[in-house]
C-alpha cells in the first residue's frame, strides 16, 4: 500500500493561532464581561423603572467590579443597607424600639409594632432578564472576533 502524504498549506500559522488561543480568547471575553457588567450597571439607574425607586437612594449605590484578564468575573450589586430586604423581602417581624418608643414624627405607634412582612421586589433577577438578550450579544461577537483575531494569525 502507498504512503501518500498531503501537505495543508497554512497548518504551521493554524497550530501557532492556536497556542495562542487564552490570549486571543481571553481579552475577548474580558470585553464581553466588562460590557455586560456595564449594561447591568446602566439598567440600575433610576430612570430605567427596574430598581425600586422610593428617594433613588438604592439605585445610586450600584457598584461594579469589572473583569480582568486574571479573574474573568464581573460584578454588579447594590450597597444600600436595605437592598437585601427590598429584593428578598422579610418575614412577617416585630420590630420594637430602642428608646422611647417607635413614631413616623406624626404619630406615635408605642414600644413595638409587627410588621406584616414583605414579599420582595426581586429587582436583581429583573434586571438580569433584563439585561441578558444584550449580554449575550456581547459574547456572540467576542466569539466572532475571536475567530476572527484567529484566522487572521493563522494566515
Amino acid at each position: 500500500m502507498a504512503n501518500i502524504t498531503i501537505k495543508i498549506e497554512g497548518l504551521d500559522a493554524l497550530r501557532g493561532a492556536l497556542k495562542r488561543y487564552p490570549t486571543i480568547a481571553t481579552k475577548h471575553l474580558q470585553k464581553a464581561i466588562n460590557d455586560g457588567v456595564a449594561v447591568i450597571h446602566n439598567l440600575s439607574a433610576r430612570q430605567k423603572g427596574i430598581v425600586p425607586v422610593k428617594t433613588g437612594n438604592l439605585s445610586n449605590t450600584f457598584k461594579m467590579k469589572p473583569a480582568t484578564l486574571n479573574q474573568l468575573r464581573g460584578s454588579v450589586w447594590p450597597t444600600a443597607k436595605y437592598a437585601k430586604f427590598v429584593n428578598d423581602g422579610t418575614r412577617p417581624h416585630t420590630i420594637t424600639a430602642k428608646g422611647k418608643g417607635l413614631s413616623d414624627g406624626k404619630r406615635f405607634f408605642g414600644k413595638s409594632v409587627k410588621h406584616p412582612g414583605f414579599k420582595g421586589r426581586k429587582y436583581m433577577e429583573k434586571l438580569a432578564k433584563t439585561a441578558t438578550p444584550k449580554i449575550q450579544d456581547k459574547f456572540n461577537k467576542a466569539t466572532e472576533n475571536i475567530v476572527e483575531e484567529i484566522a487572521k494569525q493563522a494566515k
